[in-house]
């Protein structure tokens, strides 16, 4: 079953933190995962693009590791924006080309467009030389990060590779009738409240299901 979350790009980042000082602290190293949510293309050839707002004045990205397989992305561009096509938190599609698909339509960026990166066939992480990075950040043009990845192949994501939540049912006999009488009665109800406790017991049987069923973590493909 995929799941909601599908990591197609990890950055690795150096931050400086901001200010002028005289003994700047050493630089911490981190990684910054770049996520495409819960996304489920129908269509092939899909564009879609999601962007992350850089909230510190300046970030130094230094290397990058893809996550991606050649058997679904085509290939996967990392922009520079100083402003995103859509903000940040949505999916939208992005493609260049007349799209197919339904929902939101916008480019990459609506201003101050960059490429950092590309990815494709499979190829291998990238660390930039020594004392080379991009400085991206508040204080920059490079305001908004965002990832497009064309799906080329969606097989994966349609039925039956993607698995659907299975129904459960149930059936129930009918009771039969019989002839009504006072010990009859007595019986009658300790029967229902049979009948009620079962219900009950279907119906949490059927809650647990859809519990079992939720889409949580990330995909793995």
């Amino acid at each position: 079953m995929l799941s909601a979350t599908l990591p197609l790009l990890l950055v690795v980042v150096s931050v400086l933190m901001p200010g002028l000082l005289a003994h700047p602290p050493p630089w911490k190293e981190r990684r910054m995962d770049m996520l495409m949510p819960g996304v489920r293309p129908t269509v092939p050839d899909t564009y879609l693009c999601k962007s992350v707002e850089m909230e510190d004045d300046h970030t130094y990205i230094t290397g990058f590791i893809p996550n991606a397989d050649a058997s679904i992305a085509h290939h996967v561009l990392l922009y520079g924006c100083e402003e995103p096509g859509a903000s940040p938190g949505h999916v939208w599609d992005c493609g260049e080309m007349t799209s197919k698909s339904a929902g939101e339509h916008a480019g990459p960026c609506k201003g101050g467009q960059s490429i950092l990166y590309a990815w494709a066939m499979e190829a291998p992480r990238l660390t930039l030389p020594p004392d080379v990075s991009f400085d991206v950040g508040q204080a920059t043009p490079t305001k908004y990060l965002v990832v497009q990845v064309h799906y080329k192949n969606v097989t994966k994501f349609l039925p039956p590779a993607y698995k659907e939540k299975k129904e459960k049912m149930v059936t129930k006999k009918k009771r039969k009738k019989k002839k009504i009488d006072d010990d009859d009665d007595d019986d009658d109800d300790d029967d229902d409240d049979d009948d009620d406790d079962d219900d009950d017991d279907d119906d949490d049987d059927d809650d647990d299901d859809d519990d079992d069923n939720d889409f949580e973590g990330v995909v793995t493909l």
